[in-house]
C-alpha cells in the first residue's frame, strides 16, 4: 500500500493569531464568512465520511486573501459514519 499525501498552497497564518492581530478591524460580515468558510469545509469532509478530530483556531490555516482551510493534520478517514 503506497502512502497517501495531501499537497496544499502555502498558508502562513492559522485563524487564532489572525484574529488576535485583527481584533481591532474585523467587522461582522467577515466573521460570518470565516464561520461560513469553515461550516462549509465540514460539510465537504462529512460528506466524503472523513472526520476531523481537533477542529480549532490553531488548525484553521487563513490566506493572503482571507479565506480559510481546514488543517488536514487530523483528518481521519472512516468509511461508515452515518
Amino acid at each position: 500500500m503506497e502512502p497517501n499525501a495531501i499537497v496544499m498552497e502555502y498558508l502562513p497564518q492559522n485563524l487564532h493569531d489572525y484574529l488576535i492581530e485583527n481584533r481591532d478591524n474585523l467587522d461582522k460580515q467577515q466573521l460570518v464568512e470565516f464561520a461560513y468558510d469553515i461550516a462549509k469545509g465540514m460539510s465537504y469532509l462529512h460528506q466524503n465520511n472523513i472526520i476531523h478530530r481537533d477542529l480549532k483556531s490553531f488548525n484553521i490555516l487563513v490566506s493572503s486573501k482571507c479565506r480559510n482551510d481546514i488543517c488536514p493534520e487530523h483528518c481521519h478517514y472512516h468509511p461508515h459514519v452515518y
